[in-house]
């Protein structure tokens, strides 16, 4: 039987994020070491809700080293279900104890906590070595999967703006034919869907992609996206959000549900994201120190390596659409001739 749903939207959302009740779940999918949702995964009473058969995971990514003189542009967070969140929420506000927010770049240099406004205001190495391992801990210890890449800044912007737009999403249309005996070809480049400015847009296909790789042999995953919030970059991501929804040839596809902006004081799950992105991107700008080694290496336990675009890369890609194109023209020559 399923009963009325809750009408307070905030609880509707609690149990969007923290699980529902689901009837007899484990008997009717063989446990995979991934919880359904089901009455242990929230707190609601058997008889509250809508009984709903289906699986819910978040993903949070955070960025790192966005603007444009910087060596590299990281995009990585986290995946898992709802049963892992809310563990990880939990326990990671009570390692952060009376810190609101965390924030990699004031953690990670010493020099900020000699403000008076710094969190870390007084802190012994001892006690940030031990709060660092708090933190560590609490993301080794739940299901949540590192997913992300990075991308070279300089490597970027070596290509022209509107190579640099196709890279970033948009779509680019060729036309050929013959007329009156000569060849014409008419390429339409869709450059409001492209982001030639922002790497971060390369980075993001392969972020819901990895992500729906992860969840491709769950029972009916729906995906829900966090990212940091970015007001210069949000109406952009949500268009790309849905460009990538409807051209995309992945039978998962539908699985693909929401990408939200939020602000990270309220999202633990972003805090988390934003302390993988800021290592890999002190990693990939050599700028290393010991604290930051020793989040590397827990951090490197669920996963040693990150996706990198590289010129290499880049050349691959363009190849690929040049040839694509090229074929095109040879068919549309043929056909009009």
């Amino acid at each position: 039987k399923v009963e009325e749903q809750p009408k307070s939207p905030a609880e509707q959302l609690r149990i969007l994020q923290e699980g529902n009740n689901l009837v007899d779940s484990v008997a009717r999918w063989p446990y995979s070491g991934w919880r359904l949702l089901r009455g242990s995964s929230g707190d609601y009473p058997f008889h509250v809700g809508k009984h709903l058969l289906a699986m819910v995971w978040f993903a949070y990514a955070d960025d790192s080293g966005t603007h444009r003189d910087s060596v590299c542009s990281v995009v990585a967070g986290y995946i898992g279900s709802p049963r892992q969140w809310k563990g990880m929420r939990r326990d990671w506000r009570q390692a952060l104890g009376d810190i609101q927010e965390f924030h990699a770049t004031d953690f990670f240099q010493p020099e900020r906590w000699r403000s008076t406004k710094s969190p870390y205001h007084g802190w012994s190495d001892h006690r940030a070595d031990s709060f660092l391992g708090s933190l560590l801990s609490v993301i080794n210890q739940y299901g949540i999967i590192p997913i992300g890449g990075a991308v070279l800044t300089e490597a970027f912007f070596s290509y022209t703006a509107e190579d640099r737009v196709w890279l970033t999403g948009a779509n680019l249309i060729t036309m050929a034919r013959m007329h009156e005996g000569e060849p014409e070809v008419i390429d339409k480049l869709a450059k409001h869907e492209g982001s030639p400015e922002r790497p971060y847009f390369i980075i993001f296909p392969g972020f819901l992609v990895e992500a729906l790789r992860i969840t491709s042999k769950k029972e009916k995953p729906r995906i829900h996206f966090y990212f940091d919030r970015q007001k210069d970059a949000e109406a952009h991501a949500k268009e790309a959000f849905d460009r990538f929804k409807e051209r995309t040839s992945m039978p998962e596809k539908e699985n693909l549900a929401t990408i939200t902006y939020a602000e990270s004081v309220d999202e633990e799950g972003l805090q988390a994201a934003d302390l993988y992105a800021y290592v890999w991107y002190r990693k990939l700008m050599n700028t290393m120190n010991p604290r930051l080694e020793r989040a590397r290496r827990e951090l490197s336990k669920k996963k040693s390596e990150i996706f990198i675009a590289d010129k290499q890369y880049f050349d691959r890609m363009l190849a690929a659409r040049d040839q694509h194109r090229a074929e095109g023209i040879r068919r549309g020559m043929a056909e009009g001739s």
